[in-house]
């Protein structure tokens, strides 16, 4: 649950294009897309490292709704962000449910047909603070 917030997080910062001028949206080819992740955690006793691949279509329709890579279960607040036609710098605040928050940072890259991102993120747990640290890899793969 916490990997599949984590990643549907930091897919929710290319649903915020739609407030950009035009000229200042996501470079982002509609389209059938691959993601890989890989997540680490840090804390007061060892989590296996997690590493997963999902694919989703998205559509023109989506990214000019601005719900490309929205999931309802997300329960982020977006507090700082800097989205630029080809990066985005985004701080956001969420509540992972089972008494866990956590405040991420991410750093975006995205080239049209492909993205990267580095995200960062501590959190509360009932076991003690902990440090997530994620990697992120996307790749359009061709028509829907």
């Amino acid at each position: 649950m916490i990997k599949r917030t984590l990643i549907l997080s930091a897919l929710m910062v290319l649903a915020v294009s739609n407030v950009q001028a035009d000229d200042e949206k996501p470079n982002i080819e509609p389209g059938e897309w691959q993601m890989t992740s890989k997540v680490t955690m840090e804390g007061p006793f060892p989590i296996p490292d997690q590493e997963d691949i999902s694919t989703e279509c998205i559509t023109q329709e989506t990214i000019d709704e601005g719900m490309a890579f929205v999931n309802d279960d997300n329960e982020c607040e977006i507090t700082e962000k800097s989205l630029k036609k080809d990066n985005a710098s985004i701080t956001m605040v969420c509540d992972t449910g089972s008494d866990m928050n956590m405040t991420m940072q991410m750093d975006m890259e995205y080239n049209g047909d492909s993205m990267s991102a580095q995200m960062t993120g501590d959190m509360e747990s009932p076991m003690g603070p902990m440090q997530m640290n994620m990697t992120m890899s996307g790749e359009r793969l061709g028509d829907c």
